[in-house]
């Protein structure tokens, strides 16, 4: 579980023209008289020490920033803004003073000779905090469980929810993580009083399909140097007879045609028949959607495809 933190366009070196109240909400600080080319672009990470609401400032390794009204928060590392400053800052939930903040944006000379910096995108979060290890108990009634030796709890901050997925990338609850003691777990989030708050849990479990086996994609991606697409996964027995698909039909595009009948191979160990499919190069010329996977005792599953 690797989420880059890269923003999209952050890099972008951006020029606007202030008026000297444009500046007013932060310290005045003397600036150059003018900026070389490029000089312009700011770039701030670490802790945020203050948040002003009313000025929309923010305050971050003794560097304050102008939020413009209207851009809104990225939380979730998509480069998309999710929240407003506002809404960060909602006194009725856990305070951001402290936690990380990611600033691009830039800087300018005011008619007065003050330089002011203001923000083009704003990331936050409470922490990377990484636990990843056996699942050891769930305990369903209190919404936690337990990897390694940290109790974990899935993040309820609306500013900021979890997500926990199964072996398919599939949202699941933690109730579907009972039985699945002693599995692989990896979890991204914040520790805060003992706990960790999780934003995104990536779990094992594979929920069983009502009257048919189960598919789970775990891989699919587009290999843009080759123009070729790799799909992996597993399916689990039929509930009906217990036996295992010799194959599964792989659909590219998921558009009514099979690319591929893939054979199946059971691991002993895992209780599931793997199936994996690699398309010669130049078989696709542009990224397929999505790909789509289906048993012939029934179970289908769909994934996005990811590009690299």
């Amino acid at each position: 579980m690797n989420r880059s933190l890269l923003r999209a366009g952050a890099l972008g070196a951006l020029s606007f023209a202030f008026a000297g109240p444009a500046f007013a909400a932060c310290p005045t600080l003397a600036g150059p008289a003018t900026l070389a080319a490029g000089a312009e672009f700011l770039e701030v990470e670490g802790p945020v020490s203050a948040i002003d609401t009313v000025d929309r400032t923010v305050t971050v390794i003794g560097t304050c920033v102008t939020i413009p009204a209207g851009l809104l928060i990225d939380t979730d590392a998509d480069a998309v803004g999710d929240i407003t400053l506002d809404e960060l800052m909602d006194p009725s939930l856990y305070s951001p003073l402290g936690g990380t903040i990611i600033l691009t944006g830039v800087a300018a000379i005011d008619g007065l000779g003050n330089i002011g910096y203001t923000a083009d995108s704003v990331f936050f979060e409470f922490g990377e905090h990484v636990l990843a290890g056996p699942l050891v108990s769930v305990d369903s009634v209190a919404g936690t469980f337990v990897v390694g030796t940290s109790t974990v709890t899935i993040n309820t901050d609306p500013r900021m929810p979890g997500d926990i997925l199964d072996l398919g990338g599939n949202l699941i609850s933690i109730n579907d993580m009972l039985g699945y003691e002693g599995t692989l777990v990896a979890g991204e989030g914040y520790f805060r009083g003992g706990i960790h708050y999780a934003r995104l849990v990536e779990t094992e479990v594979v929920v069983p399909g009502v009257g048919t086996d189960t598919v789970v994609i775990e891989r699919a991606q587009y290999r843009s140097s080759k123009r070729s697409v790799q799909v992996r996964g597993q399916v689990t027995a039929s509930p009906v007879d217990g036996s295992f698909a010799s194959t599964v039909s792989i659909d590219v595009g998921c558009n009514g045609t099979v690319d591929n009948v893939a054979s199946t191979i059971i691991d002993p160990v895992l209780g599931l028949a793997e199936f994996r499919y690699q398309s010669g190069n130049n078989a696709f010329a542009t990224a397929p959607a999505n790909v789509c996977v289906t048993s012939p005792n029934g179970g289908t599953a769909t994934r996005v495809m990811d590009v690299i």
